[in-house]
Protein backbone atom coordinates (compact mmCIF):
# COMPACT_ATOMS: atom_id res chain seq x y z
CA UNK A 1 0.00 0.00 0.00
CA UNK A 2 1.40 3.41 -0.95
CA UNK A 3 1.76 6.32 1.45
CA UNK A 4 -1.28 8.05 -0.05
CA UNK A 5 -3.38 4.88 0.02
CA UNK A 6 -2.59 4.31 3.69
CA UNK A 7 -3.39 7.93 4.53
CA UNK A 8 -6.78 7.84 2.84
CA UNK A 9 -7.60 4.19 3.60
CA UNK A 10 -10.88 5.14 5.23
CA UNK A 11 -13.39 7.14 3.23
CA UNK A 12 -14.08 9.60 6.08
CA UNK A 13 -10.44 10.64 6.23
CA UNK A 14 -10.62 12.60 2.98
CA UNK A 15 -13.31 14.94 4.24
CA UNK A 16 -11.82 15.13 7.75
CA UNK A 17 -8.40 16.13 6.43
CA UNK A 18 -9.91 18.56 3.92
CA UNK A 19 -11.90 20.22 6.68
CA UNK A 20 -8.88 20.36 8.99
CA UNK A 21 -6.60 22.02 6.41
CA UNK A 22 -9.42 24.15 4.96
CA UNK A 23 -9.10 22.74 1.46
CA UNK A 24 -11.92 21.70 -0.87
CA UNK A 25 -12.83 18.03 -0.53
CA UNK A 26 -12.44 17.71 -4.31
CA UNK A 27 -8.83 18.80 -4.04
CA UNK A 28 -8.05 16.17 -1.43
CA UNK A 29 -9.90 13.52 -3.47
CA UNK A 30 -7.69 14.47 -6.43
CA UNK A 31 -4.60 13.86 -4.28
CA UNK A 32 -5.96 10.43 -3.43
CA UNK A 33 -6.77 9.69 -7.08
CA UNK A 34 -3.41 10.94 -8.37
CA UNK A 35 -1.42 9.33 -5.56
CA UNK A 36 0.43 12.50 -4.62
CA UNK A 37 0.11 15.51 -2.34
CA UNK A 38 1.86 18.72 -3.43
CA UNK A 39 5.02 19.25 -1.36
CA UNK A 40 3.83 22.64 -0.10
CA UNK A 41 0.65 21.03 1.31
CA UNK A 42 2.33 18.12 3.09
CA UNK A 43 3.21 19.99 6.32
CA UNK A 44 -0.42 21.02 6.84
CA UNK A 45 -1.61 17.48 6.09
CA UNK A 46 0.92 16.10 8.58
CA UNK A 47 -0.31 18.54 11.22
CA UNK A 48 -3.92 17.55 10.46
CA UNK A 49 -3.06 13.86 10.80
CA UNK A 50 -1.55 14.58 14.21
CA UNK A 51 -4.48 16.73 15.38
CA UNK A 52 -7.04 14.16 14.20
CA UNK A 53 -5.13 11.28 15.79
CA UNK A 54 -4.96 9.32 12.55
CA UNK A 55 -2.71 6.29 12.85
CA UNK A 56 -0.55 5.98 9.73
CA UNK A 57 2.63 4.02 8.99
CA UNK A 58 6.06 5.60 9.47
CA UNK A 59 6.53 5.69 5.68
CA UNK A 60 3.50 7.96 5.36
CA UNK A 61 4.83 10.28 8.07
CA UNK A 62 8.18 10.39 6.25
CA UNK A 63 6.42 11.19 2.95
CA UNK A 64 4.45 14.03 4.54
CA UNK A 65 7.59 15.35 6.25
CA UNK A 66 9.36 15.73 2.88
CA UNK A 67 7.45 18.96 2.35
CA UNK A 68 9.01 20.58 5.42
Amino acid sequence: MSEIESLFAERKRVSAIAREIRAPVGTVWAWKKNGAIPPWRRPSVLAAVNRLGIDVPAETIAYLATGL
